[in-house]
């Protein structure tokens, strides 16, 4: 998947109510802490790449919460 793709894997690891970013700071840091060195307009193509995948991960996760939510949801009346 590449360096962006594992990012926004890291980004999403934190569990449900942990919200996180694809944001330069983010970035930065678990670069560091994957022990990698990329510089400038590198840094910019992997933001990039990385906002596109959290924007397609998090409207994925919230169409699979929308049909767990509706799947429970009585549409029918009671005693008509």
């Amino acid at each position: 998947m590449g360096v962006a793709g594992d990012f926004v894997r890291w980004l999403f690891s934190f569990g449900a109510d942990f919200r996180n970013s694809p944001d330069m700071t983010n970035l930065r840091f678990w670069l560091r802490q994957q022990r990698m060195d990329v510089q400038g307009n590198d840094e910019q193509e992997i933001i990039g790449r990385a906002r596109l995948l959290f924007a397609k991960r998090l409207e994925k996760t919230l169409r699979k919460s929308e049909t767990r939510s509706g799947a429970g949801a009585d549409t029918g009346s009671i005693g008509a």
